[in-house]
């Protein structure tokens, strides 16, 4: 997506401003996470990743979305702001949804806890929440059955590419739980791809269970591969955490295991192992704890970050203030360092 100079947010800003005065009648923020870091080298960085959407008020519930993100941004001189995203749902019968994207759509596999974030290996162009991005251009169609059932088609032709793909999302919601199924091939034309061999197929599940003191998450999804070739354990992409909170007692352990390929881009690593844990009390919306960042590949040496943070709520956001140190290992680029941490939807 193109990417903006330093005056243009002005002028995003200003239009964001007349249109929601303008039509809208209600603005949200389905997902904002803003990370901030200063290093023991002085190195302040900043990276976030915004989703903000416009209910219009028009009719067939027309709700215009944006999304913004940037990377890294460590001077004055940096592009601030990064469209993501440009979403508009419309509802044009009841219980269908008809929806254009331009941009990131969906992200699979997106947990709220665990292994997410910023903090987690810093790389320059994305940051490691969730499986992937479904993003294009391209159209939505969803429906919802009998109250628990959500199925969701994305045709689409994803960045740079002259391909239409086509992606399922299949939700099943329970009382305390629910499960996201996907699948998809690299080609609209699927006879054409499997006489030439070229179809690629990719699946994947994410499954989400509450249960009052414990919650827990899992997600593992293929990369996308030919019908006939095999699949590599350093492909897979594998994240599974859970959070415990008992009296004034909260907990996270998570196991994540990147893959090769992320996101749309090529990993050069193999072999891969991380680990994050934390533990610590909690006043109804604020805590302090510490936690404990381990991790292991072909590209790294044994590599292991504690810290400590604390946290507060406030109008849904967590505000998380933390300090760490890097016992071992190469695979964190500074000694020691604080960070600001801004996560939730309003």
């Amino acid at each position: 997506m193109k990417k903006l100079n330093f005056y243009q947010p002005f002028f995003v800003l200003f239009f964001v401003f007349l249109f929601f005065n303008s039509f809208s009648q209600s603005i949200f923020f389905p997902e904002f996470f803003v990370y901030t870091e200063v290093d023991n080298h002085s190195n302040l960085r900043t990276s976030y990743r915004i989703d903000m959407l416009l209910d219009t008020g028009l009719k067939y519930g027309i709700n215009v979305g944006f999304g913004f993100k940037a990377y890294n941004i460590n001077s004055i001189n940096s592009n601030f702001v990064q469209f993501s995203s440009l979403k508009i749902n419309t509802e044009p019968f009841y219980n269908f949804n008809f929806n254009f994207f331009m941009g990131k759509a969906k992200t699979l596999g997106y947990s709220e806890f665990g292994y997410i974030g910023f903090q987690h290996h810093p790389r320059e162009n994305f940051e490691y929440i969730g499986y992937k991005d479904l993003s294009g251009i391209g159209i939505e169609l969803s429906s919802i059955l009998f109250y628990v059932f959500e199925p969701h088609l994305y045709i689409y032709s994803p960045n740079n590419t002259n391909t239409v793909n086509l992606d399922g999302v299949f939700y099943y919601r329970g009382e305390n739980y629910y499960f996201e199924f996907y699948g998809g091939v690299n080609s609209i034309e699927i006879y054409n791809g499997i006489i030439n061999k070229t179809l690629m197929k990719r699946f994947g599940i994410f499954v989400y269970a509450n249960f009052n003191k414990i919650e827990f998450v899992l997600g593992l999804y293929s990369p996308d591969s030919t019908f006939d070739s095999p699949l590599v354990a350093d492909d897979f992409y594998f994240h599974t955490s859970e959070r415990i909170r008992i009296g004034y007692f909260e907990q996270v352990f998570a196991v994540f295991l990147r893959p090769s390929y992320y996101n749309g881009y090529k990993e050069s690593i193999t072999n891969d192992f991380d680990a994050y844990a934390s533990a610590g009390i909690t006043f109804g919306e604020a805590g302090l704890g510490i936690e404990n960042t381990f991790t292991y590949s072909s590209s790294y040496s044994m590599s292991d970050k504690i810290g400590a943070y604390g946290y507060f709520f406030f109008s849904n956001l967590m505000y998380k203030i933390g300090f760490y140190y890097t016992l071992m290992g190469d695979a964190y680029p500074s000694q020691y360092g604080f960070f600001l941490n801004i996560s939730g939807n309003i």
